[in-house]
């Protein structure tokens, strides 16, 4: 399934428990710009990937989240579903902020679709999973789970 935003997908994952993983787009986190006189606020509409995230794992615990997980075989493996942050502009430094977020692996953007085939093994394998966990050091462009 697919949602044009952070709000639908909170919809969807509150709803339907058919879901093993999410793939979050993720923008850049909301920043004040100066142009002339002008000051931008950048956001992205209704609910970002960001905010979807914290909200999702707030509302896991919810009776209707709990009732729609039953079915997913990654709350089993894991306890909760797993989210995996998509952007071009995701760095190493920003781990702590992601795992604050609530997102548990990334890929960046151009998306190499072999190498997203090989992270979301980590789904449902947890062997997988921990062959592609982040430690310091490692090649970061090629994403990865944040934790096992």
């Amino acid at each position: 399934m697919n949602a044009t935003n952070g709000q639908e997908c909170l919809d969807l994952v509150e709803s339907d428990g058919a879901f093993d993983v999410i793939l979050m787009d993720i923008q850049s986190v909301p920043r004040l710009r100066v142009r002339g006189d002008c000051l931008l606020f950048h956001r992205m509409p209704i609910l970002g990937g960001f905010e979807a995230s914290q909200r999702i794992r707030l509302n896991e615990n919810s009776k209707r989240c709990r009732k729609a997980s039953a079915a997913r075989e990654s709350l089993h493996i894991h306890g909760r579903i797993p989210i995996c942050a998509i952007s071009a502009s995701l760095y190493e430094r920003q781990y702590d902020e992601l795992v604050r977020y609530g997102l548990d692996g990334w890929i960046l953007k151009p998306i190499d679709f072999r190498r997203l085939k090989d992270i979301l093994q980590g789904v449902t394998d947890p062997l997988a999973r921990r062959r592609d966990v982040y430690y310091p050091g490692c090649n970061w462009e090629v994403g990865g789970w944040l934790k096992i």
